[in-house]
């Protein structure tokens, strides 16, 4: 009689069990449901990019997470407006380029002193105490950084790297939202992209001290580092937008603002380093 009412028990047990399992896969299936109905004729930037996510947990309000991507990007253009206007302003007053192409940007200590700060400013992201703080120190120097790489170059190369730089960057962003999960490889991408900057760093060191130029080496480190660059700004769009193993708290808009910032600039300034090398202007 006892071992009946075991199996029983037994048999009542497994179908409860069943019974929890089918409803947890309704509720996720209802989730992933409530993730894409009813927002035709809305802002549908999270929902593409969890299309195709492998993730079956990944669960993200589309509401809120729109309104933190829409944050971000406004940032980030604000941001960039401002360089290219001081970019600009720098430019066309014929007193301040002069004196910035005889005075400041000829020496090579001043060379390698921009290499630093744009080293620092590249990873001052990483104290915790700076990433709820505006970047506005920052930004001044990356403006000024900028400045350095296109004052002492022609126009049209200049046009050529901006053109470049945002074809680039929508290729890029099609990617972000692809299933491919590129912030699963976060790390190795930053231990390399330090690796190879002791390695470059110590190159142009070596260039500053004996005069070579080494034409043929800059060249395939700027391809290098354009590459590097390219995935960093997918791996932190995928993190802006959501729905990958590295997500961004929705707090943290301001270093998820600067991440995307300095991806561009650095892309721009790599790329109009290309233009240069092969176009001879250098």
């Amino acid at each position: 009689m006892s071992r009946e009412k075991s199996s029983i028990d037994f048999t009542m047990n497994m179908e409860d069990s069943k019974i929890d399992e089918e409803a947890q896969d309704h509720k996720k299936q209802d989730q992933k449901k409530d993730l894409f109905d009813g927002h035709s004729g809305k802002t549908i930037w999270v929902q593409m990019a969890l299309f195709g996510n492998d993730a079956d947990d990944v669960y993200v309000d589309t509401k809120t997470r729109n309104r933190f991507v829409r944050k971000v990007c406004m940032i980030v253009f604000l941001l960039l407006v401002i360089t290219a206007t001081f970019n600009w302003s720098v430019c066309f007053l014929c007193i301040i380029c002069m004196y910035l192409q005889k005075k400041v940007f000829k020496y090579v200590y001043t060379r390698c002193l921009v290499t630093i700060v744009q080293a620092l400013l590249s990873r001052t992201v990483f104290c915790s105490c700076l990433l709820l703080v505006p970047p506005d120190f920052k930004v001044i120097c990356m403006s000024i950084m900028t400045a350095y790489a296109t004052v002492k170059v022609k126009t049209t190369l200049v046009i050529f790297a901006l053109a470049a730089t945002t074809l680039l960057v929508i290729v890029l962003t099609l990617i972000a939202y692809s299933s491919w999960d590129f912030t699963k490889w976060w790390n190795y991408i930053v231990f390399a992209s330090l690796a190879f900057f002791a390695v470059t760093s110590i190159i142009y060191i070596y260039m500053a001290v004996s005069g070579e130029r080494m034409k043929t080496l800059q060249i395939v480190i700027c391809i290098i580092s354009t590459v590097l660059n390219s995935v960093i700004f997918v791996m932190d769009l995928q993190a802006i937008i959501g729905g990958k193993s590295v997500e961004l708290s929705e707090d943290l808009y301001l270093y998820g603002a600067w991440e995307l910032y300095t991806s561009i600039i650095f892309l721009f300034l790599k790329l109009l380093r290309l233009f240069v090398l092969f176009g001879g202007d250098d």
